[in-house]
């Protein structure tokens, strides 16, 4: 197997779930989603920094598997193992679009009660892509001087053309 640990880097909306679910599926590994790490109940009752730090340092310590995450503070046990590192790039546009849409479903469903946590994703969206633009992206451009041979950026398509592609390159 070419890969076996692969972190899949990304803000809200960006598909990292999308991507670690097909990906996991179509090889056989586990995807472990650091939201389901950082809350001891999902969106309510956050863990410290610690238990979210040694929970995650167990999972990079297993043989094979996918962690999807948009958290940058606690990650680093799995940043070191991983073999590919999986940024996931997509535009202000789409990924606010995508939490929208993810929230109203939730909304009619009832999993939500109200429409605030979209508005206020959307707005954390806009923060990150304007400081983005500001500053560059201070957090990637470490990872790809620290991990340049296993830092790979994805768009949408190569994203796409890559998990079509997965079984022609040595998974």
């Amino acid at each position: 197997m070419k890969y076996k640990r692969i972190l899949i880097f990304g803000g809200p909306g960006t598909g990292k779930n999308w991507f670690g679910e097909r990906l996991a599926e179509k090889i056989g590994y586990k995807f472990f989603d650091t939201d389901d790490i950082a809350w001891k109940k999902r969106f309510t009752v956050q863990r410290s920094w610690e238990e979210k730090a040694l929970m995650l340092k167990k999972v990079a310590k297993k043989d094979k598997w996918i962690i999807g995450t948009g958290a940058t503070s606690y990650v680093e046990p799995a940043v070191k193992r991983a073999d590919l590192i999986v940024v996931l790039d997509i535009g202000f546009f789409r990924s606010t679009y995508r939490i929208v849409r993810r929230h109203i479903k939730k909304t009619r469903s009832g999993e939500e009660k109200t429409l605030s946590g979209p508005i206020k994703l959307a707005y954390l969206n806009y923060l990150h892509h304007r400081a983005r633009r500001k500053k560059g992206d201070v957090f990637l451009e470490g990872l790809m001087l620290k991990y340049p041979k296993k830092v790979v950026v994805m768009t949408q398509r190569e994203k796409r053309e890559f998990l079509e592609g997965v079984w022609g390159e040595g998974f």
